[in-house]
């Protein structure tokens, strides 16, 4: 009886994904990261930190630098928002480059201005402003609220 015990207690044990909940580890996909240089930083691990059912569990590549980088990201990225705020309030660098998070956001806002006028924009990124589209450049600002501190 000891021995078939001891046997029975040795064995991998299966679950049932029920007891686990939501979070269950059936229900999550896991993602290791091959290459993790600018796009795959500022593109391709934010794009999987939006979703509850993946999470990153490994990053690799050639350059230390960049898995160093990387590695830290992953590590330290679960609110991108507040890490930002408390950038602005500490003085400290922000995990995501601003340069990078400025053209995401920036990428995005364009695209919304291009489906509210419903016709292709011709962007220059350097000057920041459409081409001969005053109708456009005119969506690129607006009334700002009075100053506040935070």
């Amino acid at each position: 009886m000891a021995a078939a015990a001891g046997v029975v207690a040795g064995c991998p044990t299966i679950v049932p994904a029920r007891l686990f909940g939501q979070f269950s580890p059936a229900n999550r996909i896991n993602v290791g990261a091959i290459g993790t240089g600018r796009i795959s930083r500022a593109h391709d691990l934010p794009g999987i930190w939006k979703f509850d059912t993946a999470r990153i569990v490994a990053v690799c590549d050639v350059d230390s630098r960049r898995v160093a980088d990387a590695k830290r990201l992953v590590e330290e990225s679960t609110d991108h928002h507040g890490n930002w705020l408390e950038a602005i309030c500490t003085r400290r660098q922000p995990i995501a480059p601003i340069e990078i998070g400025h053209r995401s956001c920036s990428t995005c806002l364009l695209h919304h201005m291009a489906m509210k006028l419903g016709r292709t924009l011709r962007w220059d990124p350097l000057r920041e402003r459409f081409h001969d589209d005053d109708e456009a450049n005119a969506m690129l600002s607006r009334p700002q609220r009075p100053l506040y501190a935070i």
